[in-house]
């Protein structure tokens, strides 16, 4: 089962319809989350910026590249609202610098307890292997890479299984 992600206007991505949310098609405690990926923007979100950079701010269709997840063997929460509207991976008062390098460490230390066996696991994707900044579209390395990914997942799945 493919994640059917969507980005529709239609449903404005605000309380129950502010994250899509897929099981895996076998249980696994193995989760992926998606949290700024999303790209509903609502009707009275004025950006100070173009379209194009505003769009940048995104972690452009990472939702799309994990869609296999739940195939492969793990639940998938994607977000539907954009990074540049509301960053769940921050508190009101954190730094507002992109890509801040230790933010993502923050995050794995207050998320995984390895003592406990529940490990936590950033993935850091280049988007020159998936897209073209400057036109903010998909490149041939799209579909590549989300096979690799669905591949990782089904591993990680199987280690969890084995790790106990």
């Amino acid at each position: 089962m493919t994640a059917e992600l969507r980005a529709d206007a239609q449903r404005p991505p605000f309380d129950a319809d502010s994250y899509d949310f897929f099981e895996a098609a076998a249980p696994s405690p193995l989760f992926i989350d998606s949290p700024p990926a999303g790209r509903v923007y609502p009707e009275d979100f004025r950006a100070a910026v173009p379209e194009r950079v505003l769009r940048g701010a995104e972690d452009w269709e990472v939702d799309i590249l994990f869609a296999d997840a739940p195939e492969a063997g793990a639940s998938l929460l994607a977000a539907r609202f954009p990074r540049a509207y509301i960053d769940p991976n921050r508190r009101l008062d954190d730094s507002v610098a992109m890509n801040h390098p230790n933010k993502g460490a923050e995050i794995l230390r207050l998320s995984g307890l390895p003592a406990g066996h529940r490990h936590a696991l950033q993935i850091e994707i280049k988007r020159a292997l998936y897209m073209d900044e400057a036109t903010v579209t998909a490149t041939e390395g799209f579909a590549p890479l989300r096979a690799n990914l669905k591949r990782l997942v089904a591993e990680l799945v199987a280690w969890t299984g084995r790790s106990g």
